[in-house]
């Protein structure tokens, strides 16, 4: 599975300047890689990017019907602190996903870098807005590097 899978990573706060052309970039190497013959997409579920390739994923399944959509939660409550618009968006996306793959019941220290090294651990493509270099997204992509997958980065 893994040659088949590409997981994301991105910041949770996009620039209103900058979204359209984010979300553009991404849907075409989401759209190269199906070409490729990935099949498995993993999300993380949070706010941010995460929701921009959820929502990019299920406009494409669409078309795409034979791609799978995999989110990974890093704890049950996640959303708990979410807005309620973002809750609303979060159950929506947990609703339409193939699969949903809960990492631990409650939160503890290191939860979402242990989230963040299962979907890298699990795919072969990483997906990545990366705008700094420092925190989860930039951990994330170099782990990822470390771990020899192809960066597309956004």
């Amino acid at each position: 599975m893994n040659n088949k899978t590409c997981c994301f990573t991105g910041h949770r706060d996009i620039p209103q300047t900058e979204y359209i052309n984010i979300y553009e970039k991404t849907k075409r190497e989401i759209i190269n890689l199906i070409n490729k013959g990935v099949e498995y997409f993993i999300v993380g579920g949070a706010v941010g990017f995460d929701t921009l390739a959820a929502t990019i994923l299920f406009d494409l399944k669409q078309s795409f019907s034979n791609i799978k959509i995999i989110v990974a939660v890093p704890y049950k409550a996640q959303a708990k602190y979410f807005s309620k618009k973002d809750f609303i968006i979060y159950n929506e996306i947990l609703s339409l996903a193939d699969q949903t793959v809960i990492l631990s019941e409650n939160y503890y220290r290191g939860c979402l870098h242990n989230r963040n090294r299962f979907m890298v651990d699990k795919s072969s493509y990483i997906i990545s807005y990366l705008r700094k270099t420092s925190g989860g997204t930039f951990y994330t992509t170099d782990y990822a590097r470390k771990k020899g997958l192809q960066i597309i980065d956004v």
